[in-house]
Formats: structure tokens, sequence, C-alpha cells
């Protein structure tokens, strides 16, 4: 019995590049196929024989968790405290004119709700340089602090930098849940901390 076509619909979809790629590839072999392909290349490489002590027993060593970011203490660097989640926070004005480290924030607009303000926000204030994805359109908690609600909406950094684009931003940090506690204000950082730990 002759064996069956290779039915490329079921491992490529119509129009992807993996089917252009296996088009092309079959073009190259004048339409070989798969078994013929397999038989050709079993036949170009020669067969080396390899003990298998050989091939488990080289050692195995880890890289280290510790960059030279964490050397340097370069909180502006994404590179470090691998181990653990790294949140932003940036440095700004309060109303008293203190400066207060805080998580980015901003206020709603009308007609906006918190998924708009909050995308607004990171662009106003962070740069386009930023590329995110926004997890949800409602917060995942929300607290009260100094006759303000702070809404938190989870954000997850895809790629970029912070290159801040508002006066009103002095520095930014990226930090871990345990090194937040000292550059919040207690307050801030209770509430924030159990909306973090979520």
């Amino acid at each position: 019995m002759p064996p069956l076509p290779f039915a490329t619909e079921i491992y490529f979809k119509k129009g992807s590049l993996n089917e252009r790629k296996w088009n092309e590839r079959q073009a190259l072999l004048g339409g070989a196929t798969p078994e013929e392909v397999s038989a050709e290349a079993s036949e170009e490489v020669p067969n080396e024989t390899t003990d298998e002590k050989d091939i488990f027993s080289s050692e195995y060593s880890a890289n280290s968790r510790i960059t030279e970011a964490d050397l340097k203490k370069d909180y502006k660097s994404l590179e470090r405290s691998l181990e653990n989640h790294l949140y932003l926070i940036v440095k700004t004005k309060n109303p008293k004119g203190e400066s207060v480290w805080e998580f980015p924030s901003g206020s709603l607009k009308e007609g906006e709700n918190l998924y708009q303000s909050s995308r607004r926000e990171l662009d106003e204030r962070l740069g386009t340089n930023l590329d995110y994805w926004q997890v949800g359109i409602s917060p995942i908690g929300h607290f009260v602090n100094q006759a303000k609600t702070v809404f938190f909406m989870k954000t997850i950094l895809l790629g970029g930098q912070v290159e801040p684009a508002s006066p009103e931003i002095t520095d930014f940090a990226w930090l871990n849940l345990y090194e937040l506690e000292n550059y919040l204000t207690p307050e801030y950082y209770e509430n924030a901390k159990e909306i973090l730990s979520l």
C-alpha cells in the first residue's frame, strides 16, 4: 500500500509563514515526500557514536541570579532581582511640595474609565517607549490615601524602558516587593503590599 500524502493543512495554517516555508522547501527538494527527505538527511549526516556516559557526565552549572545591575544597585535596570517581580515606582511632589515615591498615577478625566485613564497617564508620564499589556479593564484593588482613592491596574511590561515625559516625575526605580518598603510611606506600603500580594 503506498503511503498517504502528507496533509499539510493539519500542520500549517493556510496562508501562514510556516506553510510558505514548507512549500519553498518542497520546491527546493523537487517535491520529495517527508520520508524521502528523512532518508536523504540520514545519509548526509555521518553516524557518530557517542558514549551515553559522556553526554550526561558533563559538568552542569547554573548561571548566577546576581547580575551586574544587582552589584551596582542600579534600580533603573530591569536586569536585576531576577528571582522577584519588579514594580515601577516614580518620585513626584505631593501637594505639600515634598518629594514622595509612589506608583505611577494620575487623575481621571471626564468621560474616561479607569482603563483609558491609566493608559493615558502611563503614556503621558512615562513616555511612549514602553510596550505594556494591561491585564484587565478593572482594578485589582484600591485604597484611600490622603483623601484620594488610588486604584491599582495590573500592567505587565513587555519591552522598552521608562523615559519620564512629565516634569512632575523626577526619578523612577524598578523594585521588588521587599524593597518597596524602603521607598513608600508606611501607610502607602501597607495598603499596596496587600494588593500586590494577590
